[in-house]
């Protein structure tokens, strides 16, 4: 490893060209890979990608709808086959009595909150750039900035809400 990366320049640019060539450095565009040095790069216009390279992993299209359903329903199913055969299976329409007790009992109310709740998160991982899981795992990893921003914002705020529901629980 010496001979081929004599200083740590040359081994920190051969990982960044590994890792753009892996992960693309562009989300939105999957960036073509690095000439080894010395070499130049040629550019190939009309190339048709060989049975080697899998474009499915780097194409930057979202997953189709049939996809994202057949996920959904698969969740859905799995847990109900684990729920009934474990024998535990018990359909409720409410979320039970310490829910009731601090938002509400009223199953009108409670769908809409529910539903706001849901369309919030969405909102706010949109807004974030990704999910916190990603963000803190990928991210600080990565040393990202905006990820490490993004994750001390999470944190502070499920302190500051865990405070509150303690105060009003």
């Amino acid at each position: 490893m010496d001979e081929e990366f004599p200083d740590e320049r040359a081994l920190a640019d051969a990982l960044a060209a590994a890792t753009a060539e892996h992960f693309g450095s562009n989300p939105a565009a999957p960036t073509a890979p690095a000439a080894p040095q010395g070499m130049s790069q040629r550019l190939e216009t009309n190339a048709e990608p060989t049975a080697s390279e899998d474009t499915s992993v780097t194409s930057p299209r979202p997953a189709l709808l049939v996809t994202q359903a057949a996920l959904l329903v698969s969740i859905f199913l799995g847990g109900l086959i684990a729920a009934v055969t474990s024998g535990r299976f018990d359909l409720r329409f409410d979320m039970g009595p310490g829910f009731q007790n601090v938002v509400t009992a009223n199953p009108t109310i409670m769908t809409v909150l529910l539903f706001a709740g849901g369309v919030l998160v969405g909102f706010g991982t949109r807004l974030a750039g990704g999910c916190s899981s990603g963000h803190g795992l990928n991210g600080c990893g990565r040393l990202r900035p905006v990820s490490l921003v993004a994750t001390a914002v999470f944190f502070g705020t499920a302190v500051a809400v865990s405070f509150l529901l303690w105060k009003v629980i």
